[in-house]
């Protein structure tokens, strides 16, 4: 077997920023017609020939063929420049970026707000490859503020019409919050994601659900990475899940780990690897998952890069790279690109939830049942009375909770997070005549209610913070449009008083205070 030939990607230095691409950390890459590489988001990394300040908004692409950069030819809705989100492609040319956050070395216009922080911000960019056109779809409902970054994410393509997204972990804070990715800010589990409720979003309805997950529930973490493959017979499919750090290296391991859908079901498949973070995952061939870049993390350093995190040139990641069997869960030392044997479950797997390797899964829903027969049908399991009737959260009508944002714990070494959530409706099953009728009748009224109460309602999320402040609390006027849209951010102007960004329609803060930077999500 041929050894593998490490190549470059040349690169003009940054001169002109019309012509020449800066260099970004911590944005996407995507695939586009086998030919051109895409390149989204990011925030300016520490490079001599880099600017001190961001370029104008935009995505650059790179030809393969001619060997050039162009950043021409994007269309649809324009997008803020974002970082620390999740990245996911499906095989059909489209790609997804979940969440992340922006920053002054990110955002053009926020760096010229003095001592600005990092802030989280909410919704999915969605582009079309072929297009290369953006959308921006909400992710109100995904978790109580509707908002993730440097979590996990992962797509299972074989579930609903056009699949579905699985996301867990990482940092969430009600939007415009300041987040930070050091161990110290990460201390309070209100800022933790949950590993054991799982959000999940229905592409084609453009619908959030939740879902419980029991079992091995990994302890909280961030900045790990995930893959999915599925069962030959597609009865379960394996989120694989390596990686990430905990907020010291006791809360942090090596293990790799399984999330089963659709009995969500967590796994633990093996032991003592290498801890690591900031990497990025990827199933090569049919059964196999490579490990691309990350640093060794440390209790002194996690975030940046430095001698003692940087990989040696022995061991499973001795050239930046970790090769893991996802049949017998084994790290490699080489990989087999010829070997394009099917994925098969291996028995640590069966062995929790049935079947054989080539599937047949016996346990095919959580240890609770389904809250909504609707979420259970998008798994692929026929509908079915639920034994669980907990509220939904009510978020939006264009996407919603399958459980509601207080039932969130975060793992079994987590506290359960305070919620101020408030109480959901429910439309019942209809059992009799009489139930169908206060049924029917209870739609209308909460049709009413929402019509009557939609503005006032529009809020992201309504799990605050003690560093944040509601919408509602300083905006007599409409929300100020804020969604990662870069013709808008030009509208702003700088506040000397409190250093953030702000619209004129914004009123006065109280001094002392944070301004929350808010974000709409993409209905508005």
């Amino acid at each position: 077997m041929e050894p593998v030939r490490w190549t470059s990607i040349p690169k003009p230095a940054y001169i002109d920023p019309e012509r020449d691409p800066a260099t970004f950390n911590d944005g996407a890459m995507f695939m586009r017609l086998s030919d051109e590489l895409i390149f989204f988001g990011g925030a300016l990394g520490n490079t001599p020939a880099n600017p001190k300040v961001p370029p104008p908004q935009g995505s650059w692409r790179y030809s393969l063929m001619s060997k050039s950069w162009t950043k021409t030819g994007f269309r649809g809705q324009r997008v803020q420049r974002i970082h620390v989100g999740s990245t996911v492609r499906s095989s059909k040319g489209v790609g997804f970026y979940l969440g992340g956050s922006i920053s002054p070395r990110s955002d053009p216009i926020y760096n010229a707000v003095k001592d600005a922080p990092t802030y989280i911000v909410s919704g999915l960019v969605r582009l079309d490859e072929e297009q290369l056109s953006f959308t921006n779809e909400s992710t109100v409902g995904m978790n109580p503020t509707g908002t993730i970054t440097a979590g996990h994410a992962a797509l299972i393509e074989t579930l609903g019409r056009e699949g579905v997204l699985i996301a867990f972990g990482g940092i969430t804070a009600p939007p415009g919050t300041r987040v930070g990715f050091a161990s110290v800010d990460v201390v309070d589990d209100n800022v933790h994601n949950a590993m054991d409720m799982i959000s999940v979003y229905d592409i084609a309805n453009k619908k959030w659900y939740r879902q419980p997950a029991t079992g091995d529930v990994p302890r909280w973490r961030y900045t790990g990475c995930a893959v999915a493959v599925s069962a030959p017979d597609q009865s379960s499919h394996s989120i694989y899940l390596f990686g990430g750090w905990g907020g010291s290296e006791s809360n942090s391991d090596g293990n790799v780990y399984v999330l089963s859908i659709p009995s969500f079901r967590w796994i633990k498949v093996a032991e003592a690897g290498t801890l690591r973070n900031k990497h990025t995952c990827h199933v090569v061939g049919k059964h196999t998952m490579l490990v691309v870049g990350g640093v060794r993390p440390t209790n002194r350093r996690v975030w940046g890069d430095s001698p003692d995190t940087c990989d040696d040139s022995s061991g499973p990641f001795a050239q930046g790279l970790g090769i893991f069997n996802l049949r017998n869960h084994t790290w490699l030392n080489t990989f087999d690109a010829s070997d394009q044997s099917e994925y098969e479950l291996s028995s640590s797997i069966t062995d929790v939830i049935g079947g054989t390797a080539r599937g047949n899964a016996t346990l095919t829903e959580p240890a609770k049942g389904f809250n909504e027969t609707e979420f259970a049908t998008l798994m692929g399991i026929k509908a079915k009375l639920v034994t669980n009737t907990t509220p939904s959260s009510p978020s939006s009508s264009s996407s919603s909770s399958a459980v509601p944002a207080s039932a969130s714990s975060n793992n079994n070494n987590q506290k359960k997070k305070k919620s101020s959530q408030k109480p959901g409706r429910t439309i019942g099953i209809a059992v009799s005549a009489t139930v169908a009728v206060a049924s029917a009748l209870g739609i209308v009224i909460f049709l009413l209610m929402r019509r009557r109460n939609t503005k006032k309602e529009q809020t992201q999320g309504e799990n605050m913070t003690s560093d944040s402040v509601s919408i509602t609390e300083y905006y007599s006027q409409p929300h100020p449009e804020m969604e990662l849209d870069a013709e808008r951010s030009a509208k702003m102007e700088l506040s000397a008083e409190t250093g953030y960004s702000e619209l004129e329609t914004r009123k006065q803060v109280p001094p002392g205070q944070n301004r929350p930077l808010y974000e709409l999500d993409s209905r508005i």
